[in-house]
């Protein structure tokens, strides 16, 4: 990028925010001893049905508030992106209101002065709307969270509010976005310097910092020397997370079927008896339902079909397992789960393959059936890989809750959620991950929990004794509300 470029570009984003600042102080200084906050802002620039940390907080802090015995509530306010349907745990809580925004337009210009100067004039915009939100039609609060990325505008405006209104900040960092940036362009481009600088700068100075790692919450200590409260808050999963018995399976599967082109979908079609689904079959009506013989292994896989995350490191290892299994090993249903840029680049290679114990399905699920998928399967397979090296998959996270062992890409702090040998397997390419299906799924159908996947899943159930309300209570609630 030329240096003029950059220019205009850092001109427009200074313009934008002085404008933000400018209406802010107007009527934020107006309005910031109106009222003592008492209410708390959850806001996270994403989509509010997929955002679940987010949703975890605003749900913990809303059954917090809910057994105040004040006269006036307090409220949780989660503002967030318009998108799915946010789930009704969160929408019908009588402590939570939920305030939603425009979703940002895409940016398609491939002339890249005209892509920078588009994507200014889109923070820009959505700089102005939340603005308007905090600082105009939502009283005063006591506190607002923040997820850390998406940095800009998210951190600036944040800081913002702090200062005029008066509201003590806490930053959830899940991630850098510096870092994710970098992923597609040059560590030296100037754009990432100066998305870095703005990410430590606007980030140093908060009331409460929430790292997902002791790797990440040490890195911001030391590195860029943040100021406030510093608490790693490891992701759990809820309670509704868990494995499932034999007869909620069937009755979760049944509702599934395999479209032709090769999707995991819902059916509305009554299926007779003998009622078949992929794993499981109910000879009657009043019979109990049972696995179905020689039943396949059910992998499941969650992405965000994007670079940080080598799909193709998967079919290579499921081409090798096809040709090197013998008559003990199972044949293998391979479900993906997820949305994202590169899904019709990857099912275009999945539907070239051609694979003889494996199938392939992708899925997009509701929420509350996403859970059930896991607790449905046999092990999960996990591809991420960190853009900073300092996150952690919340995949693995839902698995464990579910216990369901993991295979998982190696990387640093991995070792902070998946213990090699105890609840997952740790590979570094495709043949080893090979390897470890076919070890895994060596005489799948005689195996019992004292073989390898059955030790574990047993090592998952360390992980499920705290789940998310209690860690939040713990780490955050008695600490900071």
């Amino acid at each position: 990028m030329s240096v003029q470029t950059f220019v205009i570009v850092l001109s427009t984003l200074v313009i934008g925010v002085s404008v933000g600042v400018l209406i802010g102080l107007i009527w934020g200084s107006f309005l910031r001893h109106s009222a003592t906050g008492r209410d708390v802002v959850v806001l996270v620039l994403g989509d509010v049905g997929h955002s679940p940390r987010m949703g975890y907080h605003a749900l913990s802090l809303a059954d917090r508030f809910k057994r105040d015995p004040s006269e006036r509530p307090r409220l949780v306010r989660l503002v967030a992106y318009k998108g799915s349907s946010p789930p009704p745990i969160l929408s019908t809580h009588p402590n939570i209101s939920i305030h939603l925004l425009s979703n940002p337009k895409r940016i398609t210009a491939k002339n890249p002065l005209i892509f920078l100067v588009s994507a200014a004039s889109r923070v820009f915009t959505q700089l102005l709307e939340i603005m308007w939100l905090l600082l105009v039609l939502l009283p005063r609060a006591d506190a607002l969270i923040i997820q850390n990325p998406p940095a800009i505008p998210t951190l600036a405006i944040a800081q913002f509010v702090r200062f005029v209104r008066g509201s003590r900040l806490i930053i959830d960092w899940h991630n850098f976005g510096f870092s994710i940036m970098a992923m597609n362009k040059s560590k030296t481009s100037p754009i990432i310097k100066f998305a870095k600088w703005y990410e430590r700068i606007f980030g140093r100075y908060a009331e409460g910092h929430l790292c997902v790692t002791n790797a990440m919450s040490e890195f911001i200590q030391k590195e860029w020397a943040v100021r406030g409260d510093c608490v790693t808050l490891y992701d759990r999963a809820p309670r509704h997370f868990k494995k499932l018995e034999l007869s909620e399976m069937h009755e979760f599967l049944s509702t599934l079927g395999v479209t032709s082109t090769g999707k995991l979908d819902y059916t509305t079609t009554s299926k007779p008896f003998p009622q078949n689904t992929l794993l499981t079959c109910q000879m009657t009506a009043t019979s109990k339902p049972s696995f179905a013989s020689k039943r396949p292994a059910l992998l499941v896989s969650s992405t965000s079909w994007t670079p940080d995350e080598d799909f193709s490191l998967l079919l290579s290892a499921l081409e090798l397992y096809d040709s090197k299994s013998h008559a003990g090993h199972p044949s293998l249903v391979v479900v993906v789960t997820g949305k994202g840029p590169q899904k019709a680049f990857y099912e275009a290679k999945m539907a070239a393959l051609k694979l003889k114990k494996v199938q392939i399905l992708t899925a997009w699920l509701g929420i509350e059936d996403y859970p059930k998928l896991l607790g449905s399967a046999d092990l999960g397979v996990c591809l991420h890989t960190s853009s900073s090296g300092l996150d952690l998959p919340m995949k693995v996270v839902d698995m464990f809750g579910c216990g369901l062992p993991v295979c998982a890409v190696a990387y640093p702090c991995l070792n902070e959620l998946v213990q090699h040998g105890v609840n997952g397997l740790v590979f570094s390419n495709s043949n080893e991950l090979s390897e470890q299906l076919l070890r895994l799924f060596d005489g799948f159908s005689r195996q019992d929990d004292e073989f390898e996947l059955g030790q574990l899943r047993a090592g998952t159930a360390a992980f499920q004794q705290e789940r998310w309300p209690e860690n939040w209570e713990k780490n955050v609630g008695r600490r900071f509300f």
